[in-house]
């Protein structure tokens, strides 16, 4: 799911921002747990540093869901009162992987219903049957509408479909994957919030 996911910030300008500074705390001999200053952490960019050097991964843990950083005592250096963290990480703006998933599984659902392909997620969330790249555009197009809900058409260079501000969102899904079903394809390009999404046929 990880190429979807990308396709999908793409095109909703989920950006990717670096939080250079870091967010600091210094230990006060009680709570191990410190929580992180911004949302939808890039989890394998984020680096710990005890007193200015940087502290290996054995020696705390993130949990996503909560955006804490915990020491891990069994396998941790021991802090000490006054001793200084600091956390570097990059982070998205708007949604985090879970939620970017959810509307996969959403998006999935839509294929499903309207007997274009019925996919199963398998351990390591992988989608079976695995799809072409042409079907990951599909998926990441109706996850970025589901998400946005302001599209007001779609163009290839063979078509245009313009959405009706009355049509609700399975009529627009239905739209969407029939003209796919006719073979005219999707190559994602780049889409605005509050504008059209702009596509091109491969």
């Amino acid at each position: 799911m990880e190429t979807i996911i990308e396709k999908i910030r793409n095109l909703i300008n989920d950006n990717l921002k670096h939080n250079k500074v870091g967010d600091l705390w210094q230990f006060q001999g009680l709570s191990k747990v410190f929580t992180l200053e911004n949302a939808n952490v890039d989890k394998d960019s984020l680096i710990v540093y005890l007193n200015g050097t940087v502290w290996g991964e054995g020696n705390y843990s993130y949990n996503p869901d909560t955006e804490e950083v915990t020491v891990t005592e069994e396998t941790g250096e021991e802090l000490e009162v006054g001793d200084n963290l600091r956390a570097t990480y990059d982070y998205y703006e708007k949604y985090s992987e879970n939620e970017l998933k959810g509307y996969i599984k959403a998006a999935l659902s839509y294929l499903s219903v309207e007997k274009y392909e019925t996919y199963t997620i398998e351990t390591g969330e992988e989608l079976d049957p695995s799809p072409t790249e042409q079907e990951e555009n599909l998926i990441a197009l109706i996850a970025s509408i589901l998400i946005t809900k302001s599209i007001k058409s779609y163009r290839t260079s063979e078509f245009t479909i313009n959405f009706n501000e009355n049509e609700s969102t399975d009529e627009k899904m239905r739209r969407i994957i029939n003209n796919f079903n006719k073979g005219l394809g999707i190559t994602l390009t780049y889409v605005q919030l509050d504008a059209n999404y702009e596509v091109e046929e491969d």
